[in-house]
């Protein structure tokens, strides 16, 4: 038969028809379009006339769907709005099923037509479907970029066709097709066991080199994914075994013997036919690209699904379908309950910190703003801010809930689709409540999940990103894999901790690279800084290989300082972030970790004055010439520090107006100079 395109046209007639009907079935054998028009109350349903053109002003498509629509094609979601309504009134919702029929032989899609999907915002335009039913052996395909609702999903009729949701890499993003399924119910009564495949794209997580990289994962089914999809690499798991199910390992990095240097059998999951728990955290450690897999039988304690070709672990995408290499095929459930999680506590002093490790495993984000209003309507203390495990990320990035001028370190918005993060129940305070987070809570966006900082549809948060600056450091060659600290000027914070540092989730593994700023002996991954700030350390920890990395600054133009400075300990490279904004190091595994010096206020060059702190000094072939000496600075003391405050030199003032030290012993670098007497000052100085 030849496919055709059918627009069902809204007449007086089909109206009336509607009006005395209570089941109501348009059976279409090619593709239905859908294109935006005003919309009508009062029918059981209502389809629009056929308005091609996707930027029409003020037209919007609201189906009231009780009947049953039977589709023999693609479905074309190329309307300016959800296109059936289903959260109305009583009489407004849609209570009745959608349906894909007829056997073509290939996969069907739910996709655009008028636009590239590649540039749909499912944020905004997802298609909110009633009940699903499929009454096809073709499966339906939903691309990473859309979204979609279902009250139910349920295959009739005998039929084996399953929904696809895909996993695409766009413009080198990455993006999961998301599904809600926003009806009350258990996963098995709202989703027929095997009627839905989800797909993880890792493609551009995977490292160039030897290291090592984790991945947070959570399954997006309820008691049947194996573990066996990641045969060929290591799979953490980070175990909920202390009180009120504190997680202390949050990396799953628990080891009993330090010196062995393995962690833990019970922190892995290495049985390919072990259930991965729904809401529970997993660390996935992808292998390097050009890994031989071949080396997988001579590795030490893993154990994997005996496909007798190493080479077909070598995945970029999973695709989570019930066949997994050489184990025996199984139906997998979606994960559509109610609540993912639920915790309580009552005590009248809590001793110690409460870490609470969630997997999201729906396959639909969870908004921080509204798990942050659950937070607050708990009546438990948390600390003032999560933390989440973007992909790509190298450790948990730190998320301020409570700080309308918080410092913003990664920008995280929402909790990607089948990702982790942690909450934390404060210690040293009574504690009596609850809190619950469940489907009640999703919200579609479109947001690639290895660039969080990139964020549009409902999920967006309101914030406005003043005076500070965020680094981010990721390998040469893939930034889809990176850390992330920040640093804010703000005119209440302390040298010390105060309300605007957030803490860094540091681990001492050495797997991983990390980078952070240094208070005293707190490693923070937001640090506020008082407006006058002179500078301050931030630490890079590398990790066991080699490697070159770039380190990258943003939101420089909002700083209110001189400007932005980065002195590379190591190199001696001294490098004005505002002007260049990328930095590219070696780092060595035995690299000290204070590695940079983040300097605010212009550092003294040669040939150059500094008169910031009334020290008026030149630097020339290794001497230290301070000049504008007066006859009050004879018998002041003038010591030479280095940036780990180690005194190097100590001369008294003898001579005025100018007096010279000789620095011909010290090596180049940034130094502080001091002078102490009538009148102290201190300055910084750089010598080449």
């Amino acid at each position: 038969m030849k496919k055709t395109t059918f627009i069902f046209l809204m007449t007086l007639l089909i109206v009336e028809c509607v009006h005395s009907q209570t089941n109501v079935t348009f059976v279409n054998t090619g593709q239905m379009y859908v294109a935006p028009q005003s919309s009508s109350a009062g029918v059981s349903l209502y389809v629009p006339d056929a308005m091609r053109q996707l930027t029409v002003s003020g037209r919007t498509v609201g189906i009231i769907q009780n009947g049953i629509t039977e589709l023999g094609g693609n479905f074309y979601q190329d309307a300016l709005s959800t296109v059936f309504v289903v959260d109305g009134s009583t009489n407004t919702t849609s209570t009745g099923k959608f349906r894909f029929v007829k056997d073509t032989g290939t996969n069907r899609t739910i996709t655009t037509q008028s636009v590239n999907i590649n540039a749909f915002d499912r944020g905004s335009y997802y298609i909110a479907f009633p009940n699903i039913e499929i009454s096809t052996n073709d499966s339906i395909a939903v691309p990473g970029k859309m979204g979609i609702d279902a009250l139910s999903l349920h295959r009739v009729n005998n039929k084996t066709g399953k929904l696809i949701l895909r996993s695409d890499v766009v413009n080198s993003k990455s993006y999961d097709a998301s599904l809600r399924v926003n009806q009350a119910g258990t996963s098995s009564s709202l989703v027929d066991l095997g009627a839905v495949i989800v797909e993880r794209d890792m493609t551009i997580y995977r490292p160039s080199n030897g290291s090592t990289q984790l991945f947070g994962f959570a399954t997006p089914f309820k008691d049947t994914q194996l573990s066996g999809y990641f045969a060929g690499n290591w799979v953490r798991r980070p175990l909920n075994t202390g009180t009120y199910g504190h997680t202390t390992y949050i990396y799953g990095n628990k080891d009993n013997s330090p010196a062995d240097a393995i962690i833990d059998q019970d922190q892995y999951v290495y049985l390919a036919a072990e259930k991965l728990v729904p809401a529970q955290a997993y660390l996935i450690k992808p292998r390097p690209n050009a890994y031989a897999y071949s080396n997988l039988q001579a590795e030490s304690g893993l154990w994997y699904t005996g496909e007798p070709n190493p080479s077909l672990y070598d995945k970029g995408k999973y695709y989570f379908n019930g066949k997994v290499y050489t184990v025996t095929p199984y139906s997998e459930q979606l994960f559509a309950e109610d609540v993912l999680f639920s915790g309580s506590i009552n005590t009248a002093s809590l001793g110690s910190t409460v870490n609470w490790l969630i997997g999201n495993s729906y396959t639909c984000p969870l908004p921080i703003s509204l798990l942050s209003d659950a937070i607050g309507n708990s009546n438990l203390v948390f600390s003032p801010y999560i933390y989440v495990y973007p992909a790509g990320s190298s450790t948990y990035q730190a998320v301020d809930i409570s700080n309308p001028d918080a410092i913003i370190v990664s920008g995280v918005t929402e909790i990607p689709a089948m990702s982790v993060f942690m909450v934390r129940v404060s210690k040293g305070t009574a504690q009596n409540g609850s809190i619950s987070i469940g489907k009640n809570m999703l919200r579609h966006a479109s947001v690639a999940h290895n660039n969080p900082n990139n964020v549009s549809g409902k999920v967006k948060a309101e914030t406005s990103t003043s005076n500070q600056v965020t680094f981010k450091v990721s390998p040469v060659g893939n930034d889809n894999i990176y850390d992330y600290t920040a640093i804010g000027l703000r005119a209440s914070a302390l040298y010390g901790i105060d309300n605007y540092d957030m803490l860094k989730a540091y681990v001492d593994d050495n797997n991983i690279f990390q980078l952070y700023t240094l208070s005293g002996t707190n490693k923070l991954s937001a640090n506020g800084l008082p407006l006058n700030a002179d500078s301050i350390v931030m630490a890079f920890n590398p990790s066991k290989y080699a490697g070159d990395y770039n380190l990258t600054s943003q939101y420089v133009e909002t700083l209110s300082s001189e400007g932005l400075w980065i002195f590379d300990k190591k190199t001696q490279d001294l490098v004005d972030m505002k002007t260049v904004r990328n930095y590219t190091f070696s780092a060595e595994p035995t690299d000290n970790t204070d590695r940079f010096l983040v300097m605010f206020s212009n550092p003294v060059k040669t040939g150059i004055d500094n008169t910031t702190f009334k020290l008026h000094l030149y630097c020339h072939d290794k001497k230290l010439f301070v000049k504008q000496l007066t006859g009050y600075d004879l018998g002041s003391k003038i010591t030479v520090y280095d940036l780990h405050g180690k005194q190097l030199h100590s001369y008294l003032v003898n001579n005025y107006p100018e007096m010279s030290i000789d620095l011909s012993n010290i090596n180049s670098g940034v130094y502080i100079v001091q002078i102490r007497g009538m009148q102290t000052a201190t300055a910084k100085f750089v010598i080449n």
